[in-house]
């Protein structure tokens, strides 16, 4: 990702993913440090078929050195282009278990997009670098990280209006929510169509500057094609879902049990 290296390694017989956050301003490597172990102590503990399991720490690599276990099929958008006979509706549904599950606990995903689910061996989704924009968000004083690793800001295309200009929408800071986890979720569901039409959200905006421009003025993606998107699942009924879900008014959209 935008500030994080992946590798692919082995672990106790297992293939690995290794991810390495870019971290650096070494000032204040404490506060980030503590910041960094609370959100690993949280995944720690998750337990959900539906959620990416967490392996360990590699320090011997970076103390900010995260294990997973590896995603062999990739994540949604390129399981769905290998298998396009797939049910696409199970995979979004597995996403939305593993959301309400971190919602339930009181967790907040904060960089939901298609890039994060991941498909397992089983071919089932599961979600993958939840807590990383709120440990971003909480580190985000450190000058040096926020305009290095660009994390945030390769994410605008799944971001929330609040998140973009939070005074505008009556909040007091960008750092994600429940409603903007929703948001998201709307956004990543464009996946049931977009794989047939292979572009991503906003494609016809150049930058994330205009995609901001855009989201801030209540715009939204237009819906794919039809009679194809419906073919894969992404009918009238899912369309109003989606219309919901990426409502301007945070308040105004559904929580994750109802989707």
């Amino acid at each position: 990702g935008g500030f994080a290296n992946v590798w692919h390694g082995s672990y106790d017989e297992r293939d690995v993913a290794l991810k390495e956050l870019q971290i650096y301003e070494q000032d204040d490597l404490k506060a980030i440090c503590r910041v960094f172990y609370r959100e690993v102590l949280v995944w720690k503990f998750l337990r959900h078929p539906n959620v990416l399991p967490f392996v360990g720490i590699n320090e011997s690599i970076s103390r900010f050195c995260m294990i997973s276990p590896w995603a062999t099929n990739g994540n949604i958008t390129q399981y769905l282009k290998q298998d396009c006979m797939c049910d696409r509706t199970k995979l979004l549904q597995d996403a939305a278990a593993g959301l309400s599950y971190l919602h339930t606990l009181g967790i907040v995903h904060g960089d939901l997009k298609s890039a994060n689910i991941l498909i397992n061996f089983r071919g089932e989704a599961c979600l993958a670098d939840f807590g990383l924009a709120t440990f971003i968000h909480n580190v985000n004083t450190i000058a040096a990280f926020a305009s290095t690793t660009g994390g945030i800001r390769g994410s605008v295309r799944w971001m929330a209006p609040e998140r973009m200009d939070p005074e505008g929408a009556g909040y007091v800071s960008s750092q994600p929510t429940k409603a903007s986890d929703i948001y998201s979720f709307g956004i990543t569901m464009l996946t049931l169509g977009q794989v047939f039409t292979g572009v991503i959200p906003f494609h016809n905006s150049r930058n994330d500057a205009a995609v901001i421009a855009a989201v801030l003025s209540g715009k939204r993606p237009s819906r794919p094609p039809q009679p194809q998107a419906e073919e894969v699942g992404l009918s009238s009924s899912v369309w109003a879902l989606i219309e919901r879900c990426w409502d301007q008014d945070p308040r105004k959209r559904p929580i994750i049990a109802s989707v």
